[in-house]
């Protein structure tokens, strides 16, 4: 019995005959890119898409970078959110240093 092809393998119900007729199969299927590039005349990438998201390689590291720096963002910023109103409650029953203490007799 002869060897079967890799992509045969991989993809037993798949009707492209090598991995580079499947890969741009599904580059067709899921477009261009669809991220805006270019400062001052925003135009859209050139680039295909690399997965269904609708972003090319590149494009789609820059978006997952984006998410996780805001998800730092946001985490910190809740924290120190946290913080605040730790200190708040705790300075309501606190007494502060400019109150007025009694003197001594």
């Amino acid at each position: 019995m002869a060897a079967r092809k890799p992509h045969v393998q991989a993809h037993p119900d798949c009707t492209y005959k090598s991995w580079g007729a499947c890969e741009t199969a599904a580059k067709v299927a899921w477009g261009q890119c669809k991220a805006m590039v270019g400062d001052k005349e925003p135009r859209p990438c050139s680039h295909w898409a690399a997965s269904d998201s609708g972003y090319c390689a590149m494009h789609h590291a820059s978006e997952v970078e984006r998410v996780r720096r805001e998800e730092r963002v946001n985490a910190k910023k809740s924290e120190l959110d946290g913080r605040i109103s730790d200190f708040m409650e705790w300075t309501r029953d606190h007494p502060s240093v400019w109150d007025r203490r009694p003197t001594r007799s």
